[in-house]
């Protein structure tokens, strides 16, 4: 276990309003500020927080591009799996560790749930973490030589029909290498 310094930290927020938000923002705000770390978080959160937390954490947060956020130590996002997913697409392929902070249903891939992370995260401000690096994928979806649709995902992949079934080849690649081709 590598002990980092951590001195910046992002909050990435479920992007609905949400009450499970408003306790858990204002008790991980407090204690990072209360270790003396700096907050960043999206200007375009500034009036959701200016409503869930006490003027005075408010205060003391820092505001930026959602395209700067990266620029941290550590990111931690609030929300489920699909919170972390989104942020994991705009970051990669060079993010800082990310704590994902489940308040959503399953959290296959949020670690912490919304009754244990505090713990987990005073660990992690003093160090006491391992970064498990995690595979970003990319599924690229053609017609004939022509893309239709080009995005990443963690976990999982879904192809779904259309109205009418029709054939298709999946081509498996890694490396641009190809592994496998599926058709049917």
């Amino acid at each position: 276990m590598k002990k980092k310094n951590l001195k910046k930290i992002s909050l990435i927020l479920r992007p609905e309003n949400s009450w499970k938000l408003k306790g858990h923002l204002e008790t991980i705000t407090s204690t990072l500020i209360d270790f003396g770390l700096q907050v960043f978080v999206s200007e375009y959160e500034k009036t959701r927080l200016s409503e869930y937390l006490q003027p005075k954490l408010f205060k003391k947060l820092k505001f930026t591009s959602l395209a700067n956020i990266h620029a941290t130590d550590l990111i931690i996002t609030l929300g489920g799996d699909g919170t972390l997913l989104g942020l994991a697409r705009k970051v990669q392929p060079f993010s800082p560790p990310i704590f994902g902070i489940n308040l959503g249903q399953l959290g296959f891939i949020t670690e912490f749930t919304r009754n244990d992370f505090s713990y987990h995260l005073k660990q992690t401000i003093n160090g006491q973490f391992q970064v498990q690096n995690i595979s970003l994928y990319r599924a690229i979806v053609k017609e004939k030589s022509k893309t239709i649709f080009n995005s990443h995902f963690i976990n999982d992949a879904v192809i779904a029909r259309g109205e009418i079934s029709r054939l298709f080849t999946l081509m498996i690649t890694a490396n641009e290498r190809k592994i496998y081709d599926l058709a049917g």
